[in-house]
């Protein structure tokens, strides 16, 4: 019995002791040492398995309130872990529990964006803090659209430049917090009941196409809140109306129904930024099954994502972040038009329309020659990559021979005899059909290429571009 109270008073005293050290945590200035005193303390956890709730609760609480991506952080989700499961249940709980009253408090001080932050730090990388996030996450989506909702609210012209600025990022990081709730916990959220979910939905369906509407938002976070707007459409609505209720989006006035209410905003299609963006998040969240899914004899991406996107592209670009957009839009379609291939989920209806020398592809072409010269590094990159991706849905959908393909041979013909050398991106589309073709296949085309390729070498303001060119 001596002994036991012996333990329980070591045990104790080195609980205290633990404690200490972490009290003085912020005190210490050198971020080596605050590491230090918290990888000795989580490891003093494996030798006081039945005494360190305490020295846990202590450890959450430096978690919660140290600044995101402060290395302290990583170094606790590491320890929490690695401890046993009830252990890891108890911090799971104490994190819940600690989130709340942050909530409760950022209400109080008016330091919402505190409450954002600490929610997404618990689902970066940190399974116990995700599992924190899946048992109350129709709670934490509500106070997200919340927080979200007077975000927006004060954000007006008659704030100060700096009070926007700092409020449009506030709104991002709601907006990026609510998709990976959306995402990492669809599965939880989906279980709930039909008429709280229905109701944060509806509410947050609104903020993200508000949003959408407002030029001043930077270009990521509509993009972002246009991908959340179908992750909320694939929450809201059965799986078999998702793809119905996408259609819609583009249908606008010729369809009508109180259940579509909500989307009638976007249908309207006079908000450039906002139909890229729609479009983009449209095609990164819909199944490649979905994409091609035929109703009334039409798909979403070949019979209203695709001609949304020429007909934006034939208007031209009113300034460079439309343009990149666009471009961006296209190699989304063209890479999920490769995928679909693969899968085989398309009709043998749908391929022939994708071969090349058809409307599709000569539309697609006709943007890749718009912009693969352009001053900007990024967009001619992509402009390649769109090439890239149209000559393997042609290989896919033909499944012609290769050697005697007039689409791919009139394609390298114009590259050669068609475009200047001096064109920087002429270089890295050949290098694209000699891997779809084969080198004796373009050089078939002229027997001299391999030395004007060499000569071009000799111009400084080529020859990194010609290097590309593999021959």
């Amino acid at each position: 019995m001596k002994l036991e109270v012996k333990l329980r008073k070591n045990i104790f005293a080195e609980t205290e002791k633990q404690t200490e050290k972490l009290e003085g945590l912020k005190d210490l200035q050198n971020v080596k040492d605050q590491i230090a005193v918290v990888k000795e303390v989580c490891k003093g956890l494996k030798s006081n398995e039945g005494e360190i709730t305490y020295v846990l609760k202590k450890l959450v609480e430096i978690y919660i309130t140290f600044p995101a991506k402060h290395q302290v952080k990583r170094v606790l989700i590491s320890a929490f872990q690695s401890l046993p499961s009830q252990s890891s249940d108890y911090v799971v709980t104490e994190l819940s529990r600690q989130l709340e009253c942050i909530h409760t408090g950022c209400l109080v001080s008016g330091d919402l964006r505190s409450y954002i932050d600490t929610v997404a730090g618990l689902m970066d990388n940190f399974p116990l803090g995700q599992k924190c996030i899946d048992n109350q996450c129709l709670e934490i989506l509500q106070n997200v659209s919340s927080i979200l909702s007077k975000f927006l609210a004060e954000n007006s012209s008659t704030q100060s430049s700096v009070r926007q600025n700092e409020l449009m990022h506030s709104c991002l990081a709601c907006i990026q917090a609510g998709n990976k709730i959306l995402q990492k916990s669809h599965s939880t959220l989906s279980c709930k009941e039909s008429e709280e979910i229905s109701s944060v939905t509806t509410s947050l369906i609104k903020h993200n196409i508000d949003i959408l509407h407002i030029d001043e938002f930077l270009m990521d976070c509509k993009t972002t809140c246009a991908i959340n707007v179908i992750l909320l459409i694939r929450l809201k609505f059965p799986r078999r109306s998702v793809t119905k209720v996408v259609e819609y989006i583009f249908q606008g006035s010729n369809k009508t129904g109180a259940e579509y209410s909500d989307f009638q905003t976007l249908a309207k299609g006079d908000n450039l930024s906002c139909q890229l963006s729609l479009l983009y998040g449209i095609m990164s969240i819909m199944e490649l099954s979905e994409l091609v899914e035929l109703h009334d004899g039409k798909c979403l991406l070949l019979d209203y994502i695709f001609p949304s996107l020429t007909k934006i592209s034939e208007k031209g670009y009113p300034n460079s972040i439309s343009k990149l957009l666009t471009v961006k839009c296209y190699n989304m379609w063209t890479s999920k038009t490769c995928s679909c291939l693969k899968s085989e989920v398309v009709s043998d209806k749908q391929r022939l329309l994708l071969c090349g020398g058809g409307q599709i592809i000569e539309a697609i072409m006709s943007c890749v020659w718009t912009v693969w010269e352009d001053t900007t590094d990024v967009i001619r990159i992509i402009a390649r990559e769109i090439f890239e991706n149209i000559l393997k849905i042609h290989t896919m959908a033909s499944s012609s021979d290769i050697s005697t393909d007039i689409f791919l041979q009139n394609l390298t013909k114009k590259l050669i005899f068609h475009v200047s050398w001096s064109s920087k991106g002429k270089y890295g589309m050949l290098s694209n059909l000699v891997q779809i073709i084969g080198t004796d296949l373009v050089l078939q085309q002229t027997s001299d290429l391999s030395s004007i390729i060499l000569s071009q070498m000799s111009e400084h303001a080529l020859a990194c571009h010609v290097s590309t060119f593999e021959y």
